[in-house]
């Protein structure tokens, strides 16, 4: 049989009106994961009237009127899509995403529905690719619980805040939301420690690559933002980039001594200039210098022995 899809709003009001009727015990917990699968198909609507009819003998009303009149209820109850139009990228997506679960999940967890549905966005959060479609399902879910216009003005407001607080600092960091470095100093795990004691997150994460750890860094980031005055933010930055720098500059003096000696300044300028031809930094390009001029040196004078 050909699986002819849905539009998305038929989509949608499929993956709530099978939340409604297996609330109001018209289907069992089994068949729902069953037909979890199907609401994106127009044979959906036969899958589960018939499932109604062969679980019901005395209903007075048929399979097909009784998912007609469900869906009728639902129709109107859904939020707008415009109201998601921002959510352009992957990071406004997680954004969207840890904002929603902040705001409702902790209502919602006793469901079974919920838990069955909605749990991986509860368990990833939003550490790796975002589902679209799951978000929208869950916003959809929310409304019916806690009201339409309720989650339309949070999601507006979420908007508000991206725009005005979290878009002004999207690229304050040194690293790159869209761009995973390969971290060679460990600056994903200082972030995160950073992070942590800051009260941005209670529990310490354990993440096996710099991808998921990124995703996690940047949402909580921007939710802790969009919280927060231009003024608090700017300050925590300039911290943030001091406390880096300061680390980067302890790992690299590490076992090194200091040379307390003078040179002339047209040698500076050499060395400087063959530092920035070599991509390397001053003490690299002078411990290269002396460790050939070294090793020519110590075979000159064995050779004299």
């Amino acid at each position: 049989m050909v699986k002819e899809l849905v539009t998305t709003q038929e989509s949608r009001i499929n993956f709530q009106l099978l939340i409604n009727l297996f609330e109001k015990s018209f289907i069992s917990k089994e068949k729902v994961k069953d037909l979890f699968s199907l609401v994106r198909f127009s044979h959906f609507k036969k899958y589960v009237s018939d499932e109604i009819i062969s679980s019901f003998d005395d209903l007075n009303i048929s399979g097909d009127d009784l998912f007609e009149r469900e869906k009728r209820q639902l129709q109107n109850s859904l939020v707008d899509l415009e109201c998601l139009d921002w959510l352009k990228s992957e990071r406004s997506r997680n954004y969207m995403l840890i904002s929603l679960w902040k705001e409702y999940a902790v209502i919602s967890q006793s469901s079974f529905f919920y838990n069955f549905a909605f749990m991986k966005i509860v368990e990833n959060r939003c550490w790796g690719n975002v589902d679209t479609n799951l978000i929208v399902n869950f916003i959809d879910y929310c409304a019916l619980r806690h009201g339409r216009e309720s989650i339309t003005n949070f999601i507006n407001l979420k908007c508000s805040q991206w725009h005005q607080s979290v878009c002004r600092t999207l690229h304050s960091l040194w690293i790159d939301s869209d761009k995973i470095i390969k971290s060679k100093n460990g600056e994903y795990d200082w972030i995160l420690k950073r992070l942590h004691d800051e009260r941005m997150f209670l529990t310490m994460p354990s993440f096996e690559n710099n991808e998921l750890k990124s995703a996690f860094i940047f949402c909580h980031l921007d939710l802790w933002i969009s919280n927060r005055g231009n003024a608090e933010v700017d300050l925590f930055f300039i911290k943030l980039k001091k406390s880096w720098s300061q680390k980067k500059f302890r790992d690299g003096v590490k076992d090194k001594k200091v040379l307390n000696t003078y040179i002339s300044g047209e040698s500076k300028s050499k060395v400087e200039e063959m530092a920035k031809f070599k991509g390397m930094k001053l003490n690299e390009v002078l411990e290269e210098i002396i460790d050939y001029s070294y090793k020519n040196w110590s075979s000159s004078k064995n050779g004299l022995k």
